[in-house]
């Protein structure tokens, strides 16, 4: 599986840490760990922390190609606090991801995914380097992982890329969230996924439940839904990113819609369980995973 995400690449900001993440980089990092090709395209600043994340990209099998340093802005940084068991997020202001440009070699490659999301769109120069990626890009499937954070969304960036995408996933805020938008009322998780599958014409939605597991609805398969697996809770941050990365992984090596989910919700438990949002897997773990 080859796949291209688009987005941002920041640090995430603890009390006592810096650690790398940004969703397109999660979402890389654990698919390069599952076998996966995984590329990202994004920026990063002249900094330190532009350093590093070139050196953590590098480290954990991701190709950077299409990962740009801009001399006149930072890399992002990102600010993780707990609300319960919920990670909040306090985004920096603009940083290097907000001007990701266009790399006209990208078209000569064909990709088996793109992957994008809205935070990266916040800027109008990234929000135009990614419509030109979804109209000249050679994709087999194009996957848009909402991620909705602060007030860097809007109807018309979601909408967007609801209908650019083939496969969408989304957390029950998101979800309540298009509802709204699509004014969809339907009380159940099957009638409404599948209506929001139909009304924008996806192929698969995937829904997160956190601790109660997860609900994909997919046009030719149907329905499926998954308890959580058990697992000590430590931090959510990464747990969805490990979840899709998994769930496609397996999907485009010929899993059916159970049996990629059963694999995802092993991932996503163990991410929970551990601090790091892109832990190493033990070798029990990729047994598991096979």
């Amino acid at each position: 599986m080859k796949a291209l995400a688009f987005g941002e690449i920041l640090f995430d900001c603890y009390p006592a840490a810096q650690k790398i993440g940004g969703a397109p980089f999660n979402f890389c990092a654990h698919l390069a760990q599952l076998g996966g090709d995984a590329f990202l395209y994004s920026a990063v600043g002249r900094d330190e922390l532009g350093e590093n994340a070139l050196s953590e990209a590098g480290k954990r099998g991701i190709h950077t190609h299409y990962l740009e340093t801009h001399s006149h802005l930072p890399t992002g940084v990102c600010k993780v606090t707990y609300q319960g068991n919920e990670p909040a997020y306090d985004l920096a202001g603009y940083c290097a991801y907000d001007e990701i440009p266009m790399l006209y070699d990208v078209c000569s490659e064909a990709f088996d995914l793109f992957y994008f999301g809205t935070l990266a769109s916040r800027s109008e120069s990234s929000r135009k380097t990614l419509e030109t990626l979804l109209s000249v890009g050679n994709f087999e499937t194009v996957f848009f992982d909402m991620n909705l954070r602060q007030q860097y969304y809007s109807e018309e960036l979601v909408t967007q890329g609801l209908l650019a995408s083939n496969i969408v996933k989304m957390n029950r805020e998101e979800f309540s969230y298009v509802k709204q938008l699509a004014l969809i009322d339907e009380p159940d998780y099957e009638t409404a996924l599948k209506t929001i599958g139909n009304t924008y014409g996806l192929k698969t939605v995937i829904l997160t439940l956190d601790k109660d597991g997860a609900a994909v609805w997919d046009k030719k398969q149907g329905f499926f839904q998954t308890p959580a697996k058990e697992s000590e809770f430590v931090s959510a941050v990464g747990a969805g990113d490990s979840f899709c990365a998994c769930f496609l992984y397996h999907l485009f090596q010929g899993a059916s819609i159970p049996q990629a989910l059963e694999k995802a919700g092993i991932l996503s438990a163990f991410v929970i369980s551990r601090e790091e949002a892109i832990p190493t897997y033990p070798h029990w773990l990729k047994e598991q995973l096979q």
